[in-house]
């Protein structure tokens, strides 16, 4: 498995992803960078946090996500689960004689992407819990494939963020994740690296 470069980082490029299924949208709301990143905070940490936040822009919906999966990514499985308001090929809300109407629920999927300097992102992961090494890194991690972006293909970071949202107290967790790639002043001091991080 590759290492990170041994060198700091100056800018960092995040694509967060996360899916739900619920009786409502507030739950997926409380996932934002907007209304999680402030939570809890008070004073100059807070007005930080809100401006950090404020750097993120929501890029999909619940039009970008293939909703008849969503019962199936649970274990052990669930029904599944569509957007609110959706209808079939027939117009019905029933995707097959499996799923009785009575039992369909309603998903929630957002993007939010973000381009954060170094001390941005120390915060960002701070509130996400994401685990860092001293140079800033993620501590744990694998490859992946990288991420395309109006910068070009980036090495980039995949980040398992599932730790503290799935409580049972409320609206069903599906997923949550970041891509993240690193930029630097100089070109690093390798040749490639792509990892995945699980917190």
């Amino acid at each position: 498995m590759p290492d990170f470069p041994g060198q700091p980082f100056t800018t960092v490029y995040v694509i967060y992803h996360a899916s739900v299924v619920a009786d409502g949208p507030q739950f997926i709301s409380r996932m934002s960078p907007a209304k999680h990143m402030p939570a809890g905070r008070n004073g100059e940490r807070k007005a930080e946090c809100v401006r950090v936040a404020a750097l993120f822009d929501q890029t999909e919906d619940d039009g970008q996500y293939d909703y008849g999966y969503l019962g199936n990514e649970h274990s052990p499985r669930r029904p599944r689960y569509y957007p609110a308001g959706y209808t079939d090929a027939e117009g019905t809300t029933e995707a097959d004689d499996d799923t009785p109407e009575d039992r369909v629920g309603c998903g929630y999927h957002r993007k939010w992407t973000g381009e954060l300097s170094r001390d941005e992102w120390l915060l960002f992961a701070d509130c996400y819990l994401i685990d860092l090494d001293d140079a800033g890194y993620p501590e744990r991690y694998e490859e992946t494939l990288g991420a395309i972006t109006e910068y070009g293909r980036l090495e980039a970071v995949s980040v398992d963020n599932s730790e503290g949202w799935n409580d049972h107290s409320g609206p069903d967790f599906i997923e949550s994740g970041f891509y993240v790639s690193f930029a630097y002043p100089a070109p690093p001091d390798f040749v490639a690296f792509g990892v995945a991080v699980t917190v």
